[in-house]
């Protein structure tokens, strides 16, 4: 017996998205809890670095499940609420992911002069805890933890959406 691909099951991959918009949901929840919880700056750096790929990781899983469902205006419109709030959320992941090429000063946005030499900071408010990585690159990460949440809701909910509308187009 073959498995089934993706393309001949379309609600299953839909499902196996969401799953993925849940568990990345989940773990930007448990990283932004570890960040306004953490017992010293070296904790908080850590966690900090790990919420900040969490949150990458749940758009894109928004932009998988935009692709895999044809499109769904409502998470759409989450997507972009989030892009316009946190623009900077994927150069900060990138940034984290190859900060080999960044110490040498040959990363992708530094020669493109989108951003300079790594600066690493991290800012602790009463209520807000910002990570700087280089020059112009900042977010505010209890914010776009909080955003990154609700674009995971849109997903799941999205997925919802898709499957009602395959069950009526199938008439079960």
């Amino acid at each position: 017996m073959t498995r089934p691909r993706p393309g001949d099951n379309p609600g299953k991959i839909a499902v196996e998205l969401a799953g993925h918009a849940h568990l990345w949901g989940g773990a930007v929840s448990i990283q932004a809890e570890r960040v306004r919880n953490a017992t010293g700056p070296y904790e908080r750096h850590v966690d900090g670095y790990f919420l900040v790929f969490a949150i990458r990781q749940v758009v894109r899983s928004a932009e998988a499940m935009q692709k895999a469902v044809g499109g769904d205006t409502v998470l759409k419109t989450a997507q972009d609420r989030f892009l316009a709030e946190h623009p900077q959320a994927k150069a900060m992941r990138d940034v984290l992911s190859h900060f080999d090429d960044y110490e040498r000063g040959t990363g992708t946005l530094q020669k493109s002069g989108e951003v300079g030499g790594i600066q690493i900071w991290f800012g602790v408010g009463d209520t807000s805890f910002t990570l700087a990585l280089a020059s112009n690159l900042t977010i505010e990460l209890t914010a776009a933890s909080t955003a990154a949440t609700s674009l995971a809701n849109a997903t799941l909910e999205a997925e919802d959406r898709f499957l009602a509308r395959l069950k009526a187009a199938r008439g079960t």
